[in-house]
């Protein structure tokens, strides 16, 4: 409803309809309220739309920084971002493989990445999470 309150505001305070960016966020309003039986869906819309409120305040003040990071470590910070929120009313399950860590070992942002990572899930462990890793291996693994 605040959401849907604050949309509204906007528009009045544009005075115009055909803004394209409040027709995108009503789409968005619309799309986050259809959100009601799964917690995790919520919560990670959550975290999606708070990076996002924070990026449109920052173009407001001209002064955008954009994050573009390889697909594995947006990955890792997504699910950093989400392992901050769970406690002993979840579980985590991870299906992984042994390449996955091994291709990204190399010195740089994937190690420190990764440690985030893993110090987050030992911290939501610490909170009560419980944690199923799977590793699927493949016969060079063996």
């Amino acid at each position: 409803m605040a959401v849907r309150r604050y949309v509204e505001c906007g528009e009045a305070a544009a005075g115009s309809s055909e803004n394209e960016a409040l027709e995108t966020a009503r789409k968005i309003v619309g799309t986050v309220q259809e959100l009601n039986v799964n917690p995790y869906q919520r919560l990670a819309a959550a975290l999606r739309l708070s990076r996002t409120a924070k990026q449109v305040r920052q173009i407001g003040d001209f002064d955008l920084l954009l994050d573009a990071h390889p697909a594995d470590i947006y990955l890792l910070r997504v699910l950093t971002e989400l392992l901050h929120k769970l406690d002993e009313h979840d579980e985590f399950l991870v299906v992984t493989n042994l390449r996955f860590w091994r291709d990204n070992s190399s010195p740089g942002g994937f190690v420190a990445e990764a440690a985030s990572y893993l110090a987050a899930q030992q911290a939501a462990i610490g909170r009560g999470m419980r944690l199923c890793r799977i590793f699927l291996l493949s016969p060079e693994d063996i």
